[in-house]
């Protein structure tokens, strides 16, 4: 893989790409990041979190054929299970104090049009009121070796829909620096009590309620769906774990930013994923709705709650779902 003609400057666009134990996928992943044809200069800062397997070596390889795109970090320490912001001030350091733009794609995940960033950049610089730029993008399920038939990413008609509905595939994503440390200060002035299991969504809310947003609908890039990460795992309990703490992130914005008329709904609909993935995996999922009843006042509370004990009892679930559909 060959990059041509790099454009000389500082970098445009700043890639920030995790990478830890990513070795079977990491060529993949850099492979779209060399192949970008721009009219800008761009820089990926591609950190590796003490990964244990072949990862850095393959960076170094990268690092070497491309010093004018990919910036190594090594770490010689794990920084993601210190849980102390260190992952996360390493790639801010590092990246270019002039760049205009961040795009993020993670060692896992991969990117296939080669003209993603120009599309993207092209499209702020024309309207300075747009501060996010993605696009569909296709589902590979490493397991079986198959795509998805069908793509994955929506538009973002506003924050309200944003709030309903997390849109945007974070490898898809290329949005304002200035609007993302705008985020970051904000994050740290409104300290939220609850730890969140997702570290982009709400970027995303951030982003969509504080500038426009715009959608490509063309598949520029890859997400690989790995069978243990948080959000496809085995384990029915962390699913529901993943879907409650969505649901805190959504209660922090619409208390923030003036929606608190969409609680009401936002836990309704926590109540109807939580039943959803009980039915999926015929497993109990636990879960306080009396709680959530009497903070939200949820809507068909009877009708749910009728349902919540019947899923809850292995027998009545067995039950339900050979016979019953309500």
């Amino acid at each position: 893989m060959e990059k041509k003609n790099m454009p000389q400057g500082d970098p445009l666009v700043s890639i920030r790409c995790l990478v830890y134990n990513h070795e079977p996928y990491l060529r993949q992943c850099l492979d779209g990041f060399v192949m970008q044809q721009t009219t800008f200069p761009f820089e990926a800062i591609v950190h590796d979190d003490a990964s244990t397997d072949g990862s850095a070596a393959i960076i170094r390889e990268y690092a070497e054929k491309y010093p004018d795109i990919i910036k190594p970090i090594y770490e010689t320490e794990n920084q993601y299970s210190k849980h102390d912001g260190s992952l996360a001030r390493n790639i801010d350091a590092a990246m270019h104090p002039d760049s205009k733009y961040i795009a993020l794609c993670e060692g896992d995940d991969y990117w296939t049009d080669p003209k993603k960033l120009q599309k993207q950049v092209e499209i702020m610089e024309a309207d300075e009121t747009v501060g996010l730029v993605h696009t569909a993008a296709r589902v590979y399920i490493q397991q079986t070796g198959t795509f998805k038939e069908k793509s994955w990413g929506q538009p973002i008609d506003s924050f309200e829909d944003e709030l309903i509905a997390n849109r945007p595939v974070t490898l898809t994503t290329c949005f304002r620096k200035e609007l993302f440390f705008d985020a970051k200060d904000f994050f740290r002035t409104h300290k939220h009590s609850k730890v969140w299991k997702m570290g982009d969504y709400p970027l995303w809310l951030y982003l969509s309620y504080h500038a426009k947003t715009s959608f490509i609908e063309k598949q520029t890039g890859v997400y690989r769906i790995l069978e243990h990460s948080a959000s496809h795992s085995t384990d029915v309990q962390k699913l529901a774990d993943f879907e409650i703490s969505a649901f805190d992130v959504r209660v922090f914005f619409a208390e923030h930013f003036h929606h608190e008329h969409l609680l009401k709904r936002l836990a309704t609909n926590l109540v109807y994923k939580l039943q959803d993935l009980s039915i999926k995996h015929d497993k109990r999922v636990d879960y306080d709705i009396v709680s959530l009843y009497r903070e939200y006042g949820l809507e068909n509370y009877q009708k749910l709650l009728f349902k919540h004990y019947i899923l809850k009892n292995c027998f009545l679930r067995t039950l339900y779902l050979k016979y019953l559909s309500f």
